[in-house]
């Protein structure tokens, strides 16, 4: 596998370095695995989706990056959703962010399932980049209980709105990146509406390819190189691409019209509430045009009033 030697310092101001970790929180680690786990990815990439940063003491390691660092950590009612982002602001400036819930949990069985998503600028070219991160329901393809059914309607499910909200940003001109824990083995998830930057006959959990980063075809994006990060605490080990930008800076879009932020799928009661108000939110109902209108029109009312995510 072609190895990148992506640390904080890029070859090019045009590159930019993405990873992908599961920091293991079932059963939970000691602070000091965690810490090492984190602080070991940190040097490794400039924008990283987490998975399984349930405890808030996972948090806090993430936090204790330092200032140098943004973070998009949503909650979801009082449910702070463990699939966060986090970006070095030196290399990206935050557009919007928000969440889908893909679907609800079942006992004993799976927590809720998400994706997360940030819209960020690249400083070094203007260029905007879309960076989602998930974690889909485990054991729908590595076992057969009574609960493999659910797990597998689970998955489906949460594929299908994946691959909406991919083509969603595309159909708006934007670099797409996906990253996460996607519970099946060497298995092109997305089909053929990716690219695929890891190779699938090389392991991130063991022996099994179930840690991804893919992208949405584009004539801006391209991968330099990814490779398998290993050495975590972690039960998962890290996927890290660097990808080139080129082109040109998307040009503004337009002023929304006005009756937008008045939309009823919009409810932003505060603006500090603002990402957990955001696109496809809302698309926890089974209606991808719902999704769609809620994603539209929370986004009109973000460039009406400014607002980030």
């Amino acid at each position: 596998m072609a190895k990148v030697h992506a640390h904080h310092h890029h070859p090019s101001p045009n590159t930019f370095t993405t990873a992908t970790l599961n920091v293991k929180s079932n059963p939970e680690m000691s602070q000091k695995k965690v810490n090492h786990d984190v602080r070991k990815a940190s040097h490794t990439a400039d924008l990283i989706g987490w998975n399984e940063i349930s405890p808030k003491r996972y948090f806090a390691a993430i936090k204790a990056l330092g200032p140098k660092w943004g973070h998009y950590m949503p909650h979801d009612g009082h449910l702070r959703i463990p699939n966060p982002i986090s970006w070095k602001k030196s290399v990206w400036k935050e557009e919007s962010s928000g969440f889908v819930k893909t679907h609800g949990g079942k006992a004993k069985v799976s927590p809720n399932r998400y994706i997360t998503w940030v819209k960020l600028k690249n400083r070094a070219t203007g260029k905007e980049v879309v960076r989602m991160n998930t974690h889909l329901v485990s054991g729908a393809w590595s076992h057969h209980d009574g609960t493999t059914a659910w797990r597998r309607k689970m998955w489906n499910t949460h594929m299908r709105k994946l691959d909406h909200l991919v083509k969603h940003f595309e159909k708006q001109g934007l670099d797409v990146v996906v990253g996460g824990d996607f519970n099946r083995d060497s298995y092109h998830v997305l089909g053929k509406d990716v690219a695929y930057d890891n190779k699938l006959n090389v392991g991130t959990h063991g022996h099994s390819t179930y840690d991804y980063l893919m992208h949405a075809r584009s004539n801006d994006l391209h991968l330099m190189g990814a490779h398998v990060n290993r050495g975590f605490a972690s039960d998962h080990d890290e996927v890290v691409a660097t990808y080139s930008l080129s082109g040109h800076a998307k040009p503004k879009a337009h002023a929304a019209p006005k009756h937008a932020a008045a939309h009823p799928a919009v409810k932003p009661s505060h603006p500090a509430h603002a990402a957990t108000a955001n696109p496809v939110q809302a698309a926890s109902s089974s209606d991808s045009v719902t999704q769609s209108f809620t994603t539209f029109f929370t986004q009109l009312f973000q460039t009406l009033f400014g607002l980030e995510g």
